[in-house]
Protein backbone atom coordinates (compact mmCIF):
# COMPACT_ATOMS: atom_id res chain seq x y z
CA UNK A 1 0.00 0.00 0.00
CA UNK A 2 2.98 2.49 1.00
CA UNK A 3 4.63 1.41 -2.47
CA UNK A 4 1.35 2.69 -4.56
CA UNK A 5 0.73 5.90 -3.05
CA UNK A 6 4.58 6.68 -4.39
CA UNK A 7 4.11 5.45 -7.63
CA UNK A 8 0.97 7.45 -7.31
CA UNK A 9 2.92 10.31 -6.23
CA UNK A 10 5.42 10.17 -8.72
CA UNK A 11 2.82 10.10 -11.66
CA UNK A 12 1.14 13.34 -10.77
CA UNK A 13 4.04 15.12 -10.91
CA UNK A 14 5.82 13.92 -13.98
CA UNK A 15 2.07 13.84 -16.08
CA UNK A 16 1.28 17.31 -15.24
CA UNK A 17 -0.59 18.48 -19.22
CA UNK A 18 0.03 14.82 -19.67
CA UNK A 19 -2.73 12.42 -19.31
CA UNK A 20 -1.62 8.77 -18.20
CA UNK A 21 -2.17 5.97 -20.10
CA UNK A 22 -2.42 2.80 -18.40
CA UNK A 23 -1.27 -0.24 -20.31
CA UNK A 24 -2.17 -3.76 -18.52
CA UNK A 25 0.98 -5.69 -19.23
CA UNK A 26 3.08 -2.94 -20.38
CA UNK A 27 4.59 0.35 -18.96
CA UNK A 28 2.18 3.47 -18.45
CA UNK A 29 2.51 6.13 -21.21
CA UNK A 30 1.98 9.76 -20.32
CA UNK A 31 0.13 11.18 -23.55
CA UNK A 32 0.25 15.18 -23.99
CA UNK A 33 -3.23 16.86 -23.65
CA UNK A 34 -3.98 19.23 -26.25
CA UNK A 35 -3.70 22.69 -25.03
CA UNK A 36 -7.07 23.58 -23.69
CA UNK A 37 -10.57 25.23 -25.71
CA UNK A 38 -9.19 28.98 -26.79
CA UNK A 39 -5.78 28.30 -26.34
CA UNK A 40 -2.47 27.69 -28.68
CA UNK A 41 0.72 26.34 -28.06
CA UNK A 42 2.08 23.45 -27.71
CA UNK A 43 1.96 21.63 -23.38
CA UNK A 44 2.67 20.96 -21.41
CA UNK A 45 4.50 24.26 -20.74
CA UNK A 46 3.53 26.50 -23.85
CA UNK A 47 -0.24 26.92 -23.69
CA UNK A 48 -1.14 30.55 -23.94
CA UNK A 49 -4.49 32.23 -24.60
CA UNK A 50 -5.34 33.06 -28.32
CA UNK A 51 -5.75 36.34 -29.36
CA UNK A 52 -8.76 37.58 -28.46
CA UNK A 53 -8.56 35.96 -24.75
CA UNK A 54 -7.22 36.43 -21.65
CA UNK A 55 -6.08 34.25 -19.11
CA UNK A 56 -3.11 31.89 -17.31
CA UNK A 57 -3.02 27.99 -18.60
CA UNK A 58 -1.21 25.80 -16.63
CA UNK A 59 -0.34 22.24 -16.35
CA UNK A 60 -1.89 20.14 -14.50
CA UNK A 61 -2.40 16.60 -13.98
CA UNK A 62 -4.26 14.91 -16.58
CA UNK A 63 -4.21 18.23 -18.29
CA UNK A 64 -4.50 21.80 -17.46
CA UNK A 65 -5.90 24.30 -15.10
CA UNK A 66 -6.99 28.08 -15.77
CA UNK A 67 -9.14 28.84 -18.91
CA UNK A 68 -9.16 31.20 -21.58
CA UNK A 69 -11.85 34.22 -21.80
CA UNK A 70 -12.71 36.62 -24.64
CA UNK A 71 -11.84 40.03 -24.37
CA UNK A 72 -14.10 42.32 -22.96
CA UNK A 73 -16.08 43.85 -26.60
CA UNK A 74 -14.76 47.24 -26.47
CA UNK A 75 -18.49 49.19 -28.14
CA UNK A 76 -17.83 50.39 -31.84
CA UNK A 77 -15.28 48.73 -32.56
CA UNK A 78 -13.96 46.61 -35.28
CA UNK A 79 -11.58 44.08 -36.23
CA UNK A 80 -9.45 41.95 -33.32
CA UNK A 81 -9.83 42.91 -29.84
CA UNK A 82 -6.45 41.71 -27.75
CA UNK A 83 -6.23 42.06 -23.68
CA UNK A 84 -4.70 40.33 -20.72
CA UNK A 85 -7.06 41.17 -18.13
CA UNK A 86 -10.69 42.11 -18.09
CA UNK A 87 -10.47 45.60 -18.02
CA UNK A 88 -7.29 46.10 -20.76
CA UNK A 89 -8.90 45.14 -24.18
CA UNK A 90 -7.23 46.49 -27.24
CA UNK A 91 -8.45 47.41 -30.57
CA UNK A 92 -6.90 49.25 -33.47
CA UNK A 93 -9.86 50.62 -35.59
CA UNK A 94 -13.09 51.51 -34.41
CA UNK A 95 -16.55 51.56 -36.46
CA UNK A 96 -16.94 54.65 -39.84
CA UNK A 97 -18.04 57.74 -37.03
CA UNK A 98 -15.95 56.38 -34.14
CA UNK A 99 -12.50 57.99 -33.39
CA UNK A 100 -10.19 55.36 -31.36
CA UNK A 101 -8.76 57.00 -27.80
CA UNK A 102 -6.16 54.21 -26.80
CA UNK A 103 -5.66 53.21 -23.15
CA UNK A 104 -3.22 55.33 -21.20
CA UNK A 105 -2.10 52.32 -18.91
CA UNK A 106 -2.11 48.30 -19.21
CA UNK A 107 -4.94 48.56 -16.63
CA UNK A 108 -7.70 50.18 -18.91
CA UNK A 109 -8.82 49.97 -21.97
CA UNK A 110 -9.34 51.33 -25.36
CA UNK A 111 -12.40 53.15 -25.97
CA UNK A 112 -14.09 54.37 -29.53
CA UNK A 113 -15.60 57.75 -29.38
CA UNK A 114 -18.59 59.00 -31.16
CA UNK A 115 -17.14 62.19 -33.84
CA UNK A 116 -19.51 64.82 -33.66
CA UNK A 117 -21.42 65.58 -37.06
CA UNK A 118 -19.52 67.86 -38.68
CA UNK A 119 -20.24 72.02 -39.13
CA UNK A 120 -23.37 72.84 -40.39
CA UNK A 121 -25.07 69.71 -39.59
CA UNK A 122 -27.80 68.74 -37.35
CA UNK A 123 -28.17 64.82 -35.76
CA UNK A 124 -26.37 62.70 -32.97
CA UNK A 125 -24.02 60.84 -35.75
CA UNK A 126 -22.90 58.59 -37.82
CA UNK A 127 -25.10 57.74 -39.72
CA UNK A 128 -28.19 60.62 -38.92
CA UNK A 129 -25.80 63.59 -39.48
CA UNK A 130 -27.58 65.99 -42.43
CA UNK A 131 -27.78 69.21 -43.00
CA UNK A 132 -28.92 71.76 -41.05
CA UNK A 133 -32.00 74.05 -43.04
CA UNK A 134 -30.38 76.51 -45.18
CA UNK A 135 -27.20 74.43 -46.44
CA UNK A 136 -27.78 71.59 -48.68
CA UNK A 137 -24.91 68.24 -49.12
CA UNK A 138 -24.56 64.52 -48.03
CA UNK A 139 -22.69 63.54 -44.93
CA UNK A 140 -21.68 60.11 -44.71
CA UNK A 141 -19.41 58.81 -41.75
CA UNK A 142 -15.83 57.18 -42.77
CA UNK A 143 -13.07 56.25 -40.74
CA UNK A 144 -12.64 58.42 -37.23
CA UNK A 145 -14.68 61.15 -39.48
CA UNK A 146 -17.15 62.30 -42.29
CA UNK A 147 -16.57 62.50 -46.03
CA UNK A 148 -19.17 65.16 -47.61
CA UNK A 149 -19.69 68.73 -46.82
CA UNK A 150 -22.65 71.48 -45.88
CA UNK A 151 -22.99 74.22 -48.72
CA UNK A 152 -24.87 77.11 -47.74
CA UNK A 153 -28.14 77.37 -49.74
CA UNK A 154 -27.91 79.85 -52.90
CA UNK A 155 -29.62 83.16 -51.74
CA UNK A 156 -32.20 84.53 -53.74
CA UNK A 157 -31.83 88.39 -54.73
CA UNK A 158 -34.14 90.62 -53.13
CA UNK A 159 -35.18 88.57 -50.34
CA UNK A 160 -36.08 89.66 -47.01
CA UNK A 161 -32.59 90.88 -44.65
CA UNK A 162 -33.00 87.83 -42.14
CA UNK A 163 -34.69 85.82 -44.82
CA UNK A 164 -33.90 81.69 -44.40
CA UNK A 165 -33.68 79.27 -46.53
CA UNK A 166 -33.89 75.46 -47.68
CA UNK A 167 -32.86 73.69 -50.36
CA UNK A 168 -31.63 70.49 -51.57
CA UNK A 169 -29.14 71.32 -54.20
CA UNK A 170 -27.56 74.57 -55.43
CA UNK A 171 -30.51 75.85 -57.60
CA UNK A 172 -33.89 75.44 -56.00
CA UNK A 173 -33.47 77.63 -52.98
CA UNK A 174 -37.08 78.13 -50.98
CA UNK A 175 -36.85 81.66 -49.13
CA UNK A 176 -38.81 82.53 -46.35
CA UNK A 177 -40.24 85.62 -47.71
CA UNK A 178 -38.67 88.31 -49.77
CA UNK A 179 -37.81 92.15 -49.42
CA UNK A 180 -40.24 94.52 -49.25
CA UNK A 181 -41.53 95.83 -52.48
CA UNK A 182 -41.33 92.80 -54.26
CA UNK A 183 -43.58 89.63 -54.55
CA UNK A 184 -42.28 85.81 -53.98
CA UNK A 185 -42.47 83.84 -56.74
CA UNK A 186 -42.34 79.87 -55.99
CA UNK A 187 -41.22 77.69 -58.60
CA UNK A 188 -41.22 74.73 -58.58
CA UNK A 189 -38.32 72.33 -58.65
CA UNK A 190 -36.44 76.04 -59.26
CA UNK A 191 -35.66 78.75 -57.33
CA UNK A 192 -37.69 80.99 -55.84
CA UNK A 193 -37.61 84.63 -57.27
CA UNK A 194 -38.48 88.10 -55.58
CA UNK A 195 -40.11 90.15 -58.14
CA UNK A 196 -40.44 93.99 -57.88
CA UNK A 197 -43.57 95.48 -58.12
CA UNK A 198 -44.18 98.01 -60.31
CA UNK A 199 -44.96 101.61 -58.17
CA UNK A 200 -48.86 101.90 -57.62
CA UNK A 201 -51.56 104.27 -59.72
CA UNK A 202 -49.77 108.11 -60.07
CA UNK A 203 -46.23 107.82 -58.86
CA UNK A 204 -43.25 107.94 -60.67
CA UNK A 205 -40.03 106.27 -59.80
CA UNK A 206 -39.04 102.46 -60.41
CA UNK A 207 -39.86 101.64 -56.97
CA UNK A 208 -39.31 100.22 -54.32
CA UNK A 209 -37.76 102.92 -52.34
CA UNK A 210 -38.38 105.62 -55.15
CA UNK A 211 -41.99 105.05 -55.55
CA UNK A 212 -43.39 108.42 -54.56
CA UNK A 213 -46.47 110.64 -56.13
CA UNK A 214 -46.70 112.17 -59.31
CA UNK A 215 -46.22 116.03 -57.73
CA UNK A 216 -45.46 117.71 -61.02
CA UNK A 217 -47.57 115.77 -63.57
CA UNK A 218 -45.09 113.78 -65.30
CA UNK A 219 -47.54 111.42 -66.32
CA UNK A 220 -50.16 113.88 -67.38
CA UNK A 221 -52.54 113.11 -65.35
CA UNK A 222 -52.39 116.11 -63.05
CA UNK A 223 -49.94 116.35 -59.67
CA UNK A 224 -50.84 114.03 -56.87
CA UNK A 225 -49.71 114.03 -53.35
CA UNK A 226 -49.73 111.45 -50.56
CA UNK A 227 -46.56 109.25 -49.53
CA UNK A 228 -45.84 105.53 -50.61
CA UNK A 229 -44.18 102.93 -48.17
CA UNK A 230 -42.90 99.73 -49.92
CA UNK A 231 -44.17 96.90 -47.56
CA UNK A 232 -44.63 92.68 -48.29
CA UNK A 233 -45.74 92.05 -51.41
CA UNK A 234 -46.04 95.50 -52.76
CA UNK A 235 -46.44 99.33 -51.39
CA UNK A 236 -48.11 100.89 -48.49
CA UNK A 237 -50.46 104.53 -48.91
CA UNK A 238 -52.09 105.96 -51.69
CA UNK A 239 -51.77 109.08 -53.78
CA UNK A 240 -54.60 111.69 -53.88
CA UNK A 241 -55.30 114.41 -56.70
CA UNK A 242 -53.98 117.60 -56.29
CA UNK A 243 -56.18 120.45 -54.47
CA UNK A 244 -57.76 122.34 -57.75
CA UNK A 245 -56.88 126.12 -58.25
CA UNK A 246 -59.57 127.85 -58.95
CA UNK A 247 -59.66 129.32 -62.53
CA UNK A 248 -56.32 128.03 -62.95
CA UNK A 249 -55.38 126.09 -66.33
CA UNK A 250 -53.12 123.19 -66.90
CA UNK A 251 -51.21 120.94 -64.89
CA UNK A 252 -51.79 121.70 -60.79
CA UNK A 253 -48.46 120.44 -58.60
CA UNK A 254 -48.50 119.79 -55.12
CA UNK A 255 -47.03 118.30 -51.90
CA UNK A 256 -49.73 118.23 -49.76
CA UNK A 257 -53.46 118.67 -49.60
CA UNK A 258 -53.08 122.80 -49.02
CA UNK A 259 -50.58 123.71 -51.34
CA UNK A 260 -51.62 123.44 -54.91
CA UNK A 261 -49.90 125.75 -57.32
CA UNK A 262 -50.30 126.08 -61.00
CA UNK A 263 -47.97 127.99 -63.65
CA UNK A 264 -51.10 129.68 -65.74
CA UNK A 265 -54.51 131.47 -64.66
CA UNK A 266 -57.55 131.91 -67.33
CA UNK A 267 -57.55 134.44 -69.41
CA UNK A 268 -58.88 137.39 -67.12
CA UNK A 269 -57.40 135.85 -63.94
CA UNK A 270 -53.42 136.97 -62.62
CA UNK A 271 -51.29 134.27 -60.99
CA UNK A 272 -50.15 135.33 -57.51
CA UNK A 273 -46.95 135.65 -56.92
CA UNK A 274 -46.77 132.45 -54.63
CA UNK A 275 -48.65 130.43 -57.77
CA UNK A 276 -51.53 129.75 -55.46
CA UNK A 277 -54.53 131.58 -56.95
CA UNK A 278 -55.84 133.01 -59.53
CA UNK A 279 -57.62 136.56 -58.97
CA UNK A 280 -59.18 139.23 -61.60
CA UNK A 281 -58.12 142.89 -62.14
CA UNK A 282 -60.97 145.14 -61.38
CA UNK A 283 -60.26 148.36 -63.75
CA UNK A 284 -60.80 152.01 -62.05
CA UNK A 285 -63.13 154.45 -62.90
CA UNK A 286 -63.14 155.29 -66.67
CA UNK A 287 -61.69 152.25 -67.83
CA UNK A 288 -63.40 149.37 -70.11
CA UNK A 289 -62.28 146.07 -70.43
CA UNK A 290 -61.22 145.08 -73.72
CA UNK A 291 -60.35 141.34 -74.31
CA UNK A 292 -59.32 140.64 -70.45
CA UNK A 293 -57.58 143.99 -69.95
CA UNK A 294 -58.35 146.76 -68.76
CA UNK A 295 -58.35 150.27 -71.36
CA UNK A 296 -58.47 154.50 -70.97
CA UNK A 297 -62.15 155.55 -71.57
CA UNK A 298 -61.59 157.97 -74.85
CA UNK A 299 -61.55 161.74 -74.14
CA UNK A 300 -65.01 162.79 -73.39
CA UNK A 301 -66.29 159.31 -72.50
CA UNK A 302 -66.62 157.34 -68.94
CA UNK A 303 -67.43 154.45 -66.94
CA UNK A 304 -67.48 153.21 -63.99
CA UNK A 305 -65.04 151.60 -62.21
CA UNK A 306 -65.28 147.78 -61.01
CA UNK A 307 -65.48 146.30 -64.62
CA UNK A 308 -63.87 142.80 -64.06
CA UNK A 309 -61.07 141.97 -66.57
CA UNK A 310 -62.98 138.43 -66.26
CA UNK A 311 -65.43 139.08 -67.66
CA UNK A 312 -66.98 140.43 -71.13
CA UNK A 313 -65.96 142.77 -72.59
CA UNK A 314 -67.04 146.38 -71.65
CA UNK A 315 -67.92 150.00 -73.89
CA UNK A 316 -67.31 153.10 -71.99
CA UNK A 317 -70.48 155.79 -72.04
CA UNK A 318 -70.32 159.47 -73.70
CA UNK A 319 -70.41 162.01 -71.36
CA UNK A 320 -73.49 164.58 -70.91
CA UNK A 321 -72.63 167.95 -71.53
CA UNK A 322 -75.06 168.94 -68.11
CA UNK A 323 -74.09 172.56 -67.86
CA UNK A 324 -74.45 172.87 -71.52
CA UNK A 325 -78.28 171.62 -71.12
CA UNK A 326 -78.49 173.27 -67.45
CA UNK A 327 -77.70 176.55 -69.87
CA UNK A 328 -79.97 175.97 -72.41
CA UNK A 329 -82.73 174.71 -70.12
CA UNK A 330 -82.27 178.14 -67.83
CA UNK A 331 -82.20 180.31 -71.23
CA UNK A 332 -85.44 178.90 -72.39
CA UNK A 333 -87.08 179.14 -69.06
CA UNK A 334 -86.21 182.82 -68.88
CA UNK A 335 -87.42 183.24 -72.49
CA UNK A 336 -90.43 181.39 -71.84
CA UNK A 337 -91.07 183.71 -68.18
CA UNK A 338 -90.52 186.57 -70.36
CA UNK A 339 -92.97 185.81 -72.74
CA UNK A 340 -95.66 185.81 -69.58
CA UNK A 341 -94.74 188.65 -68.67
CA UNK A 342 -95.07 190.54 -71.55
CA UNK A 343 -98.31 188.27 -72.06
CA UNK A 344 -99.81 189.33 -68.98
CA UNK A 345 -99.17 193.31 -69.64
CA UNK A 346 -100.93 192.71 -72.60
CA UNK A 347 -103.68 192.28 -70.60
CA UNK A 348 -104.08 195.03 -68.59
CA UNK A 349 -107.37 197.66 -69.64
CA UNK A 350 -106.18 200.92 -70.42
CA UNK A 351 -106.11 203.48 -68.21
CA UNK A 352 -109.21 206.30 -68.07
CA UNK A 353 -108.32 210.28 -68.96
CA UNK A 354 -109.32 212.18 -66.12
CA UNK A 355 -108.74 215.78 -64.86
CA UNK A 356 -106.26 213.51 -62.40
CA UNK A 357 -104.67 212.22 -64.54
CA UNK A 358 -103.30 215.36 -67.19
Amino acid sequence: MHVSRRLEGFHRKVCGGYEKNTRSGATDLCVLVTCPANAGGTGPTGCTCNSGFWGTIEAAAGGYSGSCSACTAVDYSQGAVTCSTVTNSQVEVCEDGYALTQSADENSADTCNLVACPANTGGSGPDSCTCNDGFHGTITAAGQSYSGTCTACTTVSNAEVSATYTCTSADNSQVSGCANGYTENNRNGAADLCVLVACPENTVGDGPGDCTCDNNDENKFGGFWGTITAKVDGYGGSCQECTPVANSQGAVTCTAVDDSKVSACKDGYALNGAGTACTTTLCEADHYVVVHTCQKCAEGWHQPAGDSTAGENTVCKENIPWLLIAVVLLSVFLAALAGVVVYLNSQKPAAKVTPDNL
